[in-house]
């Protein structure tokens, strides 16, 4: 159960929650991406309130919050190429009209620097890197405000993830886009993150600039996650 949760996240940055198994850490992506319908409590995006809990988000906007797992392979729909995956959204959330679909998922798979011949591919056929890689053009599709990475890396090989990891801060800078990180690793928030929030018990116990925690940390739920 989560409480006492309150954070600010500003266009551009990249905000690590970090905690032990069972701090919360997945519930508050969920509720963040309004897939926890019992949550409660307000939830504003750039001035405007969007529901949370029961009044589910049913519709998905432009500029919203997209939500990135932890396993693009139960995530993508095994029997949808590359193609299609990033297509639907394309469609319904960019009205991207039909003659234009082509050249929008080509640029999209540049985006996250995927070459345009994988568009016919289905998840399978990918490595796990170029699969999370398409998990986040398909939540690139809907050019959110705010994309909430839940464990993204923490199934990767050190190398894939530090080049997901690199490929976000450059997508955070070149398109002003936010990051709720949920992690555990300490080296990816110090490398990349401008702040970070601990989570004990579903409550936020520390929170602030991620290099200022890192070097002094002052609650026992960060020393724990440090040691």
């Amino acid at each position: 159960m989560l409480s006492a949760i309150d954070l600010e996240l500003p266009a551009g940055s990249a905000l690590a929650v970090v905690g032990a198994s069972g701090a919360g850490k997945t519930t508050l992506a969920r509720v963040i991406a309004g897939l926890h319908q019992r949550a409660t409590g307000t939830l504003e995006l750039g001035g405007r309130p969007l529901p949370v809990g029961a009044a589910r988000r049913i519709r998905q906007d432009e500029k919203g919050i997209q939500l990135v797992t932890q396993n693009p392979l139960s995530a993508l729909n095994p029997r949808r190429t590359v193609a299609q995956t990033l297509g639907r959204p394309l469609r319904r959330i960019g009205g991207v009209p039909k003659q234009a679909l082509r050249q929008q998922i080509t640029e999209l798979l540049g985006a996250v620097e995927l070459a345009p011949e994988l568009a016919d591919r289905y998840p399978h056929q990918l490595s796990g890197g170029q699969r999370q890689r398409v998990a986040l053009a398909r939540a690139l599709a809907a050019d959110p405000a705010v994309l909430v990475c839940d464990e993204i890396t923490s199934a990767l090989d050190h190398s894939t993830a530090a080049s997901i990891m690199n490929l976000l801060d450059r997508i955070r800078a070149r398109r002003g886009t936010a990051l709720l990180v949920i992690t555990h690793d300490m080296r990816l928030v110090a490398g990349h993150c401008t702040d970070m929030a601990v989570l004990d018990h579903g409550a936020v116990v520390e929170s602030g600039s991620a290099t200022v925690i890192l070097a002094a940390p002052a609650h026992p739920a960060t020393h724990a996650l440090l040691s």
